[in-house]
């Protein structure tokens, strides 16, 4: 689940707080990344609700692999959020605080994935 109390993206579903007059603006900005990333990594989105567990829970990280099949080591984890990232990395996946597109394409680079 995204979302700062005022939208939210559970699924595909966005909900909205009636209350907040900036929300479709918000909306459509969260619908466009999301359509960004569902490009990129089609129906393999998933929300840490959907396994139980919040970020930065290990099982949020550690249902979600089971989910995909993959291993912790095998998976990388970018936020841009140090806690969420620590989480990941105590889950046993690499993982990368997000600073800007530069620093996570040498990220990626280094991890020999770009």
């Amino acid at each position: 689940m995204t979302g700062n109390g005022d939208r939210c993206l559970v699924q595909g579903q966005f909900f909205d707080d009636p209350h907040n007059s900036n929300t479709s603006c918000r909306l459509l900005l969260v619908r466009l990344k999301h359509d960004f990333f569902n490009t990129i990594f089609g129906n393999q989105i998933y929300a840490s609700a959907l396994f139980g567990a919040a970020k930065p829970a290990t099982n949020a990280y550690l249902r979600c692999l089971d989910r995909l099949g993959v291993s912790a080591s095998e998976a990388l984890f970018v936020d841009d959020l140090e806690s969420n990232v620590a989480g990941a990395i105590s889950a046993g996946l690499h993982g990368h605080v997000f600073t800007g597109a530069g620093a996570l394409s040498a990220e990626l680079q280094r991890l020999n994935l770009l």
